[in-house]
């Protein structure tokens, strides 16, 4: 198996262990329905993020997101990436455009902590010394953490940490400088 689907299967398997809600205990009398069992907006989150770093090499990166509350504890989505970076480094600058997919899954395991897993599908480009640049694809795999902040009844403050378990250090033309990832966003329900 390739190493995009190998972590695309890997990812699967988190996201339906992470999906899978703690068994509650029977309440003593039934409760009454609170929903018809379709499609509640109201259980719609929207997030994302933008980051930036400046100096040599210049990145931009905006990373919207919408996913779906299952349960109190659990939720899922899918969110769009995309990066621009510019390169002071090399005799003429080179520019790049990068742009993805993303798969995720956050399971609460107490209220301000939560379990994190993500499916990142990413379109990169590289420098290529022989041409000006080439076109490459890496699917990874982040399992990670978040510390989440509410700051009102509809809104969060997540500051999260990943680690690519497909990284690897001898790929250099991965779109990753190392297997990290440390984030701070905003999640928001209606």
């Amino acid at each position: 198996m390739s190493r995009p689907a190998s972590a695309f299967a890997a990812a699967l398997a988190c996201l339906a262990i992470l999906g899978t809600p703690l068994p509650a205990q029977e309440p003593s009398a039934p409760a009454a329905p609170t929903s018809s069992g379709g499609f509640d907006k109201t259980k719609l989150t929207f997030g994302g993020g933008l980051g930036g770093s400046f100096g040599d090499v210049d990145v931009i990166e905006i990373w919207p997101r919408v996913g779906y509350r299952f349960t109190p504890k659990w939720d899922a989505g899918v969110g769009l990436q995309f990066r621009y970076t510019n390169d002071d480094r090399y005799a003429e600058d080179f520019s790049a455009t990068d742009y993805g997919v993303d798969l995720y899954t956050s399971y609460r395991v107490i209220p301000q902590l939560s379990a994190d897993a993500e499916y990142r599908w990413l379109s990169y480009e590289y420098y290529d010394f022989d041409s000006d640049s080439e076109r490459d694809t890496d699917g990874s795999l982040f399992l990670g953490g978040s510390f989440i902040q509410p700051m009102s009844k509809n809104a969060a403050l997540m500051i999260g940490v990943l680690y690519n378990v497909t990284y690897d250090d001898n790929d250099a033309l991965s779109p990753y400088d190392d297997p990290w990832i440390y984030r701070i966003g905003v999640t928001a329900g209606f």
